[in-house]
């Protein structure tokens, strides 16, 4: 859930003013700092120096009285003697400005007085001009179709204005209902809200927004701090239309680009249609654009933080980084949400628009039908999920009991081994077993509220519960079978700690796979020690604990022996062979991490070498990776030529080979083509990119359904659904 501290204006005025003073990396340097003391105020304050470094305007010169008001110079002074960019300006014709309210990547709003009628309003003055002309017309037009499509819910546009600037530019301003009432954000943190109160709130803003909608107005711009909650509890929405005003009504293209400079929190949720690289201005959007806008915001609401990365990057680097990745899925960042939820949001964040929820109204209804307890529209194409509500939306757990039923049942053969008594067994352990199985089908099978909305987290911890229990009950009836119970401990915490990493839940999986780590019994044959290494330490980079990661595999390091490639190539063990490659890639991803990028890359160097001094073939799967390592380190330490170089040297080689391509390596490839401006072999790389990640998820996809439900699946229903999974 977001929590996000209120700011004073002092703070701001202050964070921008020292920020105003510096540039280059020393700016670059105290935004960093910035960033880890208040993230919500480094936010605030890049906008407003995006806005500056754009518009030239002299925040510095604003004075603010403590009533917070503006001085009576600034007021006495009038429209006509400001300079065209300073925001000084006391009066909007006959609205008298009293304070500020906030600024954006849009423009900035300030809270004014109406003399006829006598009222508070909000003034919003677009980050946009424009010279007289046909263009005047066309915006003037577009505004006053945003201020007739009055709706109850929709901030009321009373009046569209244009400012006269002494260069003869002009500059638009709307004048809007003043709202008493909260940010999303802020009603959130105030109020507390449950997970059901949220999701009713989303459903209750998209049925707002589709209703909008059919009054022929796409909002473009949806976002959390676009969402007020009046004190009546009533959702009011801000803005909507603004960004159609701005990019249909031909305004001035530097201008236009200046607003897409500085949208970094819009582009947490613009639809990807909107975000296209080959073009100045953003792609014509539709009914979907809004739902996935909506479902970026439910996204962010339910789980603290938005579906993409981008914080830190520039605008480039952030367009380029929404062109290459998809949503994150939302049981990543909040795996204790019930499994349904999670399927609602993520299909309206499908990538491909007619994949989404065709209306707003449809989104809205599935969040309605979650609440009620009913099936979702938007589960995956399993057929008997319909008949078989509860079953299906299990499947986690079913797996994990088979497993647990199997380990029962193999430390119950152990034990009746031990003791000679396998008649008794056969009698009284099949029927132990299959007690277990039956008490978890009833249980399942009982259409109750309070489990048709257990998520994965809540399944595996029932898991855990009965494991634990039944070790209990052995260990304390057969004290001489403990080492046969070690070992099946060690076994359900491997399993246990897969899943939890499996579905998102790091910091859960890190104490299984630490307590299968300590297990006395661990296997002498396979993965054994050194798989967990591998395992463990791809979990302690996942939950950034760098230093711990790399002292675990400066740990796993020192446990092989030299010379042990050699070895393990002559006896043909592929497997081993990979588990080696694993553990440097681990220590040398560690060393990355904690900013030792020399030897990082002197690590993945050594593994080159090494699988070239034993002449392995060309072809060889792990000298292809290693490649590929070592042009992740080049990327690093910025000899881009060099990384290029190796991510096309193991693409020739996979490709010679006839094995599939990494769209990871496709990925880095495109972006360091990019970064150099090759912005064909860049389209070609990030074409294929997508082409080899759809290929993935429809292997992956299908394993998974026929593990559900071994009926034949419709290639064409699957094929729909991964392409934007």
């Amino acid at each position: 859930m977001i929590r996000k501290d209120s700011l004073s204006f002092e703070q701001i005025r202050h964070a921008f003013d020292r920020l105003a003073e510096l540039s280059g990396t020393q700016r670059d340097e105290a935004i960093k700092s910035l960033r880890a003391e208040n993230p919500h105020l480094a936010e605030t304050v890049l906008t407003l120096l995006a806005a500056a470094d754009s518009l030239s305007i002299c925040i510095n010169r604003i004075t603010i009285t403590e009533s917070g008001g503006y001085s009576a110079d600034a007021m006495a002074s009038g429209l006509s003697s400001l300079p065209p960019d300073d925001d000084t300006t006391a009066y909007f014709g006959s609205y008298r400005v009293t304070g500020l309210l906030g600024y954006g990547g849009m423009g900035i709003v300030y809270e004014a007085l109406q003399t006829n009628p006598h009222r508070t309003v909000a003034i919003k003055k677009l980050n946009t001009t424009f010279s007289p002309g046909d263009t005047r017309s066309k915006l003037i037009d577009e505004a006053q179709k945003i201020a007739m499509a009055q709706h109850p819910s929709v901030v009321h546009v009373y009046e569209v204005g244009i400012l006269e600037h002494d260069d003869g530019t002009q500059q638009p301003y709307l004048v809007m209902e003043h709202i008493d009432g909260l940010s999303l954000h802020e009603h959130i943190t105030q109020n507390n809200l449950t997970t059901a109160q949220l999701v009713a709130l989303l459903a209750s803003t998209a049925e707002i927004v589709h209703q909008i909608h059919d009054c022929g107005i796409i909002h473009r711009d949806l976002k959390p701090e676009n969402i007020i909650v009046d004190r009546k509890g009533l959702v009011r929405l801000l803005d909507f239309g603004i960004a159609s005003l701005l990019s249909h009504s031909g305004v001035d293209s530097a201008s236009n680009e200046a607003v897409h400079d500085q949208v970094e929190g819009t582009l947490q949720y613009m639809s990807p249609e909107q975000l296209a690289l080959q073009s100045d201005s953003l792609e014509p959007a539709t009914r979907r654009s809004d739902v996935y806008s909506l479902g970026a915001v439910a996204y962010e609401v339910l789980s603290g933080r938005p579906p993409h990365d981008i914080d830190g990057l520039s605008v480039r680097e952030a367009l380029a980084s929404r062109s290459t990745t998809l949503a994150r899925e939302l049981s990543q960042d909040a795996p204790s949400l019930p499994i349904d939820l999670v399927f609602v949001i993520m299909k309206a964040l499908a990538q491909e628009p007619q994949h989404r929820y065709a209306t707003a109204a449809d989104f809205a209804a599935d969040l309605r039908r979650f609440l009620s307890g009913a099936p979702v529209h938007a589960r995956p194409f399993i057929g008997c999920y319909r008949a078989k509500h509860l079953l299906r939306r299990h499947t986690t757990m079913a797996a994990v009991m088979g497993i647990v039923l199997a380990l029962l049942v193999l430390v119950g053969w152990r034990v009746a081994e031990h003791t000679t008594n396998v008649k008794k067994f056969e009698s009284d352990g099949w029927k132990t077993a299959a007690e277990v199985g039956g008490q978890f089908a009833l249980t399942y099978m009982i259409d109750s509220p309070s489990r048709a909305n257990l998520s994965l987290h809540d399944e595996l911890v029932m898991a855990e519960g009965l494991i634990e229990k039944k070790v209990a009950d052995w260990t304390g009836k057969n004290p001489e079978m403990t080492p046969f119970v070690d070992g099946l401990r060690y076994n359900f915490c491997t399993v246990v700690g897969q899943k939890y990493y499996q579905y998102y839940s790091p910091d859960r999986a890190e104490v299984f796979i630490r307590m299968a780590f300590d297990a006395q019994e661990i296997p002498r044959e396979g993965p054994g020690r050194q798989w967990l290494y591998d395992i463990y330490g791809d979990i302690l980079i996942g939950t950034k604990k760098y230093e711990e990661a790399l002292q675990l595999a400066t740990e796993a390091i020192a446990s092989t022996e030299h010379g042990r490639f050699a070895e393990l190539i002559h006896q043909g063990n592929e497997a081993a062979l990979q588990r080696e490659i694993s553990l440097r890639k681990n220590y040398a991803d560690a060393l990355f991490y904690c900013d030792r990028f020399d030897e990082a890359s002197s690590i993945v160097s050594g593994v080159v070498n090494d699988l070239q001094a034993l002449e392995v073939e060309p072809t060889h799967s792990l000298l292809i990776e290693a490649i590929e390592l070592r042009g992740r380190a080049y990327e690093k330490l910025n000899r881009h030529d060099e990384a290029i170089a190796a991510f096309e040297r193991a693409l020739e080689l996979r490709h010679l080979a006839d094995g599939p391509s990494s769209p990871l390596t496709w990925r880095d490839l495109y972006l360091l083509l990019l970064a150099k401006g090759d912005s064909e072999r860049a389209e070609e790389a990030h074409k294929t990119m997508q082409l080899l990640r759809m290929g993935q998820r429809i292997i992956v996809w299908n394993n998974l359904y026929e593990a559900i439900d071994p009926a034949r699946i419709n290639g064409d229903l699957l094929l729909a659904h991964v392409k934007d999974r």
